[in-house]
């Protein structure tokens, strides 16, 4: 009895080990394609949204529509909540406008340097 509970005793600690490894190893996977559909999304927004004067219109339309719709959102959980929006509940809004600031900017240096 007493190998058997040095053996179950070992598996479980490998098993440990294990769930360790798999968790770091999805980690570090999960980062590294983070980082590659953002280097892929960051190239296509400077080179084909940024381009053609209709996806730049477009892509700031949606992002001040998307900008609104959460200023709304914030709205009305806020009324629902008795709570007072202030500058740091609001920063959610200003991202999408932000990122049409640098859409925005991008399209007007390709028209000063063409």
């Amino acid at each position: 009895t007493e190998n058997d509970e040095k053996e179950h005793s070992n598996n479980n600690n490998q098993n440990k080990t294990e769930t360790v490894m798999s968790h770091l190893a999805s980690a570090t996977l999960a980062g590294v394609l983070q980082m590659v559909v953002r280097t892929a999304l960051m190239g296509v927004v400077s080179v084909l949204l940024s381009r053609y004067t209709i996806l730049t219109i477009v892509t700031l339309a949606m992002l001040v529509f998307l900008s609104t719709r959460i200023y709304s959102a914030l709205n009305v959980a806020a009324k629902g909540a008795n709570v007072k929006l202030n500058l740091l509940s609001l920063k959610d809004v200003g991202v999408p406008l932000l990122i049409a600031v640098g859409v925005f900017s991008m399209f007007r240096g390709r028209r000063f340097v063409m």
